[in-house]
């Protein structure tokens, strides 16, 4: 396994959960379509893999509150790249044409919550590096199981 899945430094990211894409204002919806910047989050901010673990740092871009998210491989229960029936195409400008959003799935106890980032936007041509870790994300959470497999041998 590369040490670069295992361990990787800060990378800029968009994050915004499942639940606040479907409990925002219309005003919330008005000022989203007015950024010219960011495509649709909530929290901006940094993510890493440290081993097993993938932590989000962040603030919400509301109202200036620290943001983190850490869960473990094991609870990632499913990983899509592409828009779906909540993060729809029409929210951005590009519609779909430039940047698709990376939509994990992850499993906290009987908690199941749906997060969509934007890994290092660029706004001027509105592009990321979604579809690359969306590949490097995938082989993370296969190498865990396996060297989880491997210790329980």
């Amino acid at each position: 396994m590369q040490e670069s899945l295992v361990k990787t430094d800060k990378i800029e990211a968009l994050l915004i959960y499942k639940d606040d894409i479907e409990n925002r204002s219309f005003f919330d919806w008005v000022k989203a379509q007015a950024s010219f910047i960011d495509p649709l989050h909530k929290y901006k901010g940094h993510f890493r893999i440290d081993g097993e673990y993938f932590h989000f740092e962040g603030t919400d871009s509301q109202n200036g509150q620290p943001h983190h998210l850490v869960f473990s491989s094991s609870q990632l229960v499913s990983l899509n790249l592409g828009f779906d029936m909540t993060y729809r195409a029409i929210e951005d400008r590009s519609l779909g044409f430039a940047f698709k959003p990376l939509r994990l799935d992850v499993q906290n106890g009987n908690h199941l919550f749906v997060c969509y980032f934007v890994m290092r936007f660029i706004p001027l041509v509105r592009l990321s590096d979604n579809k690359i870790w969306y590949e490097k994300l995938q082989e993370w959470k296969k190498y865990n199981v396996f060297k989880k497999t491997l210790n329980e041998l």
